[in-house]
């Protein structure tokens, strides 16, 4: 299939929630992405064939991670970095991971979406951009039940930028289900915002560390949504399914349980559980310019971020048969 332009078109445009990575992919090779979705089929029809073997969430996670792996393996994908090995590879204490991203021209990987995510880094920062009177002295300056915000003066190479430090809170929901008494915190999002030269402004996503204390707790809570979505039927309705959906990979999209490959993981479960369960998701919906898990870093009211996911991170899904189901999993288009 060719476009108007006698440019090839991949079929399967909208299977991968990135639309940068997809670019970046099809460049390097026309039949990456078709091999990428083939694997892909793959491993989640072997998710289904075997999934009463998955005892809880962390049994599914690792054996998705080893099959991203492998596939990063086979397919040669790097990382903005130029690395492989990183993908599917668990993260462990002390493992920090962060991704930035520039407005300027100098940014290539993420140059797709760039504009959206900038639109709602700005939009997450706003209640602390509105106070024009602060200390220049480090302080929370802004402080709700969903952020806390640094905002502070700062001088970079000898331009001034205004930087902006935004903590993302525990959903109260997640605090409750914890139930171990102690304050917690999710990713945070730091914005370097220049007073002139505005496309050298730029963000640091800096993920939810992850330390041996709290690793089991974390794993507990990610195993409830995982139950709930294996004992969803579907005379509870698909909005229900994807209401729990939205609230894992909410909290996927902050742990980033791997040092590369989380979106692929995630979406290959979540896919899988789906589809077993006779629900079959569409195409990611690229009309909204962003990925899910950049739109749930930068998204902390988790109950906006899920009426998001349930309206509007799929262009469509449908219910099928369990004969259909029977016929093994495949992508369509």
């Amino acid at each position: 299939m060719t476009n108007s332009d006698g440019s090839s078109e991949d079929i399967y445009t909208g299977y991968a929630s990135c639309p940068d990575i997809q670019h970046i992919y099809l460049n390097y090779s026309k039949n990456n992405q078709s091999i990428w979705i083939e694997k892909s089929q793959q491993t989640i029809q072997d998710y289904i064939n075997h999934l009463s073997s998955f005892k809880d969430f962390q049994a599914a996670y690792t054996f998705f991670a080893k099959k991203r792996h492998q596939i990063a393996l086979d397919l040669q994908q790097k990382n903005e970095e130029g690395r492989m090995d990183l993908y599917g590879a668990l993260r462990q204490e002390g493992d920090h991971f962060r991704k930035k991203i520039y407005s300027g021209d100098k940014e290539t990987f993420w140059k797709w979406q760039k504009s959206k995510v900038f639109e709602l880094c700005y939009k997450l920062t706003e209640p602390a951009r509105n106070i024009s009177h602060f200390n220049k002295k480090t302080g929370y300056i802004y402080d709700d039940e969903h952020i806390a915000c640094i905002k502070e003066l700062v001088s970079l190479d000898e331009n001034q930028a205004i930087y902006y430090c935004v903590t993302i809170k525990y959903p109260a929901e997640m605090t409750a289900l914890l139930n171990d008494g102690q304050q917690h915190s999710l990713s945070t999002v730091e914005l370097f915002e220049f007073q002139e030269k505005k496309n050298l402004n730029m963000i640091c996503i800096i993920y939810t560390p992850i330390d041996i204390q709290t690793r089991d707790k974390i794993y507990l809570l990610l195993n409830h949504f995982y139950q709930l979505l294996l004992k969803w039927n579907q005379q509870d309705g698909v909005d229900a399914f994807l209401t729990v959906a939205g609230k894992l990979a909410f909290m996927l999209a902050h742990y980033h349980l791997v040092k590369q490959g989380n979106v692929g993981i995630t979406e290959w479960m979540l896919r899988a559980i789906a589809f077993s369960k006779g629900i079959k998701l569409g195409h990611f919906n690229h009309a909204e310019g962003i990925s899910w898990d950049f739109k749930a870093i930068l998204t902390p009211n988790i109950d906006a971020y899920v009426n998001w996911f349930c309206s509007k991170a799929f262009l469509d899904h449908e219910l099928i048969s369990a004969e259909e189901v029977a016929k093994g999993f495949k992508y369509y288009k």
